[in-house]
């Protein structure tokens, strides 16, 4: 068991370090709103969930959904969190947005939390409350992107950063049982990871620009897949479960991509694009 969970996580930092590199790439060369759409597919949840059901069980990997939907918009928090705080600091904002999730999340350990509905409840409550927060409180204009060149160095460093976040989630999530595999699958790593590294190559703005297209992605579709989780792991396995679960979730998607829109976002800016011959780690 030792042996498969040791594979597990070195496949949990492969696929994770890929998908954090592509997603800030791709938040680099299209711009803040594509960018931030694609950062907040499932991702982690897609790791932390197959790998419960594959290293124990498909009605264990389903049972750390009850949590999922309530520690999600905790998530969203952070977000909003970031990005009122930042203006003081990368490091300020991102420490802040911490600190504040883990003390909902600790909330939430010590009561025990135990009810798929009221989980839900509270997604549908903070999330959408989070947003019109996040919607009068932070003035952020989608940016455009930026043609950069990328030494094998700077790939490199991307992809073992975001990796290891994404391995350390993973490895939480199987140790601690469902509780915690609900808290550590909803764990902002990927955000994290995309906030850090866009704020390195583009700037503060620019990382603060991605929130919110990260924050209705992630809502949107993070959300749902979990629920679908949560029904087709124990009915259709983990292989075929995974699989459907994500094929819902392609409404969603399309939902998320109509609303971040760069179309519907720059009618009143049009930002040019500008050329970036290098890009920093």
């Amino acid at each position: 068991m030792t042996d498969l969970l040791l594979v597990h996580l070195i496949l949990a930092f492969a696929i994770g370090g890929v998908w954090v590199t592509v997603v800030t790439i791709v938040a680099e060369r299209t711009g803040s709103a594509i960018g931030g759409l694609v950062g907040g597919l499932p991702s982690i949840s897609v790791f932390s969930f197959f790998f419960i059901g594959l290293n124990q069980s498909a009605t264990l990997a389903a049972k750390a959904t009850t949590d999922f939907p309530l520690i999600l918009s905790f998530s969203c928090i952070f977000v909003l969190a970031y990005a009122i705080i930042s203006h003081k600091g990368f490091l300020m904002g991102l420490g802040s947005s911490f600190l504040i999730w883990l003390a909902l999340v600790t909330i939430v350990v010590l009561l025990h939390f135990e009810s798929f509905t009221l989980s839900l409840l509270g997604y549908f409550i903070i999330s959408p409350i989070t947003f019109v927060i996040f919607a009068k409180a932070v003035r952020s204009t989608p940016l455009a992107g930026v043609t950069s060149r990328y030494t094998v160095a700077q790939i490199a460093l991307r992809a073992i950063l975001a990796g290891s976040i994404v391995a350390l989630s993973v490895l939480s999530s199987q140790v601690g049982g469902p509780v915690f595999g609900a808290i550590f699958s909803a764990f902002p790593a990927v955000f994290t990871s995309t906030l850090w590294i866009t704020s390195r190559t583009r700037g503060l703005e620019f990382s603060k620009a991605i929130c919110k297209p990260l924050m209705i992605s992630a809502t949107i579709t993070s959300g749902p897949y979990s629920v679908a989780v949560r029904y087709l792991y124990p009915a259709l396995g983990i292989w075929i479960g995974t699989i459907a679960s994500y094929g819902l979730v392609i409404p969603f998607v399309v939902a998320s991509y109509y609303l971040t829109s760069p179309k519907r976002q720059w009618m009143s800016a049009q930002p040019k694009r500008i050329a970036s011959t290098a890009a920093k780690p």
